[in-house]
């Protein structure tokens, strides 16, 4: 069973807005990736941008906004405005954390850490089996193979309720009979701040 403060911490995923940033590398790959966005499991809505450079100098991005159960993507290239419908391409976005949460091991209390000037509780972990199945069906992670492993810290703020600020997740990824680790690193911030979205125009 998960510490209290680890499954209170995971429990604002599905009760508080958030805001959050993430940071996609790898030694092996060509490229960087970013992403920024926000959920709101109270209204029921979300948007999330992400950001591809390759080092050859040439970027691309994808974004999506969704309302309920109506959705709007557009890509750059080739741009313009929002189209209706699911994403074609996956964007990484925030970790499914209550999916996941069942699947977590080997959790581990580390000794407090300060995270943008706010003193935290880290959790070590390694996600097993199924985990790892909900993280390839979420699309956690990039999309250029399935992951094989993956482990990593929580930071929660030290006092209830327990909003988490970062998450550094290592994954091994195969693809096309190579293997390969990822890091990602994810910043949450603006816990409680509602989105209040509009349809694109």
């Amino acid at each position: 069973m998960l510490p209290e403060k680890l499954r209170s911490g995971i429990a604002n995923f599905l009760t508080t807005p958030f805001h959050f940033r993430i940071r996609v590398t790898s030694a092996l790959l060509p490229a960087e990736i970013t992403g920024w966005g926000a959920v709101d499991p109270i209204n029921k809505e979300s948007e999330a941008t992400a950001k591809t450079e390759f080092f050859a100098g040439i970027s691309a991005t994808a974004s999506s906004l969704t309302i309920g159960q109506q959705a709007w993507y557009r890509t750059s290239p080739p741009g313009g405005a929002y189209r209706k419908g699911v994403i074609p391409v996956q964007i990484p976005q925030s970790i499914p954390w209550q999916k996941i949460q069942p699947y977590l091991t080997d959790v581990v209390e580390l000794p407090g850490e300060s995270i943008h000037g706010i003193p935290t509780t880290p959790f070590q972990f390694t996600v097993n089996g199924k985990g790892l199945i909900e993280l390839n069906k979420a699309g956690a992670s990039l999309p250029i193979g399935s992951v094989r492993a993956a482990s990593g810290t929580i930071y929660l703020s030290i006092t209830a309720p327990y909003y988490p600020q970062q998450v550094v997740l290592q994954e091994t990824v195969m693809q096309s009979g190579y293997q390969y680790t990822l890091t990602e690193i994810i910043n949450y911030e603006n816990w409680g701040e509602e989105l209040h979205l509009s349809p694109p125009a």
